[in-house]
């Protein structure tokens, strides 16, 4: 998702942002290792309420990275192609919205998953994500973009 620079990039996250520290690096860990203005959500968001998407917005790319889980590496310093290419706030034209799913693969009852209160939580997130920073000039929205 980070190729798409411009983009309302998608952070499927942790309830906890910023997702824990372990030993593997899946796209949380690493949008945060990529862009390391994002650990200040850890700081302003202890946790992502059932209601709740958070929009980042501004926010710079310092590294290029390979691999992914157990093979993510550093793979050196990277040139943002946004750097003076502000949005009408100022801001580097790249905003990042984490929206915390409910994972129910592992769950005893899967057909919960579709009962109105799901979908409902899940449609809503995903909605008030979506539309991204509610300050944002309507000239300056952009597409959205998602992981693999």
């Amino acid at each position: 998702i980070e190729e798409c620079h411009d983009s309302l990039q998608v952070d499927f996250a942790n309830k906890f942002i910023g997702g824990g520290i372990d030993s593997t690096c899946h796209q949380e860990q690493i949008l945060f290792a990529i862009y390391p203005e994002l650990f200040i959500t850890t700081l302003l968001c202890e946790r992502l309420e059932p209601y709740e998407s958070i929009v980042i917005a501004g926010v710079q790319q310092f590294s290029k990275y390979k691999g992914y889980s157990e093979e993510f590496a550093y793979a050196g310093c990277f040139s943002d192609p946004l750097i003076g290419k502000y949005d009408s706030l100022n801001r580097l034209p790249r905003q990042i919205v984490a929206i915390d799913a409910l994972n129910l693969a592992k769950s005893e009852d899967k057909v919960k998953q579709f009962s109105q209160e799901y979908i409902l939580r899940e449609l809503n997130k995903a909605y008030v994500g979506f539309i991204g920073d509610f300050m944002c000039n309507p000239k300056d929205k952009s597409d959205v973009a998602t992981g693999k």
